[in-house]
């Protein structure tokens, strides 16, 4: 599947998926919570990576854009929402502008990673491998982030 208008379709329903889950982020968010919503949206997003890596037909590309776009449209305002809510109001500013950069840096970022002579489905399955990597590399951190807490809520306090 080479490039051609059909990608042109797919990258548009991409766009349009991401955007249209965005305002439902907050809601997802107060209803079943931050981290739920951001490990689904995660999964979702490389189920939808994997997907277009496995696409075989023009159509299956489009669905598979579709399920990456609805996953990846709730991952960065849920992102954002975890960190403001870790961060509390004296550091906001900070945190924000430090995501934001990534955000902005990562479409730019398609012209080193664009992998020339690379075709588009090996170039799917290098981004699932990163991002799988990613995940794992996030999970070690919250885990033993979480760990590290609850042993120190658990000791007692000396004195």
């Amino acid at each position: 599947m080479g490039d051609s208008v059909d990608h042109v379709g797919s990258r548009l329903l991409l766009l349009l998926a991401l955007a249209s889950v965005v305002p439902l982020t907050a809601w997802a968010n107060d209803r079943f919570g931050c981290k739920n919503v951001w490990i689904a949206s995660n999964a979702t997003f490389l189920l939808g990576s994997l997907l277009c890596g496995l696409a075989n037909s023009m159509s299956l590309l489009i669905v598979a854009r579709a399920v990456q776009g609805v996953g990846g449209g709730m991952l960065l305002p849920t992102g954002q929402t975890i960190l403001a809510r870790e961060a509390g109001p004296g550091r906001l500013g900070r945190v924000m502008s430090v995501v934001g950069i990534p955000s902005m840096l990562g479409p730019l970022s398609k012209s080193v990673t664009a992998f020339p002579g690379v075709p588009a489905e090996d170039r799917f399955r290098i981004c699932l491998a990163v991002a799988g990597v990613c995940d794992v590399l996030v999970a070690l951190v919250c885990f033993s982030a979480r760990h590290g807490r609850a042993l120190a809520a658990a000791q007692p306090a000396v004195g």
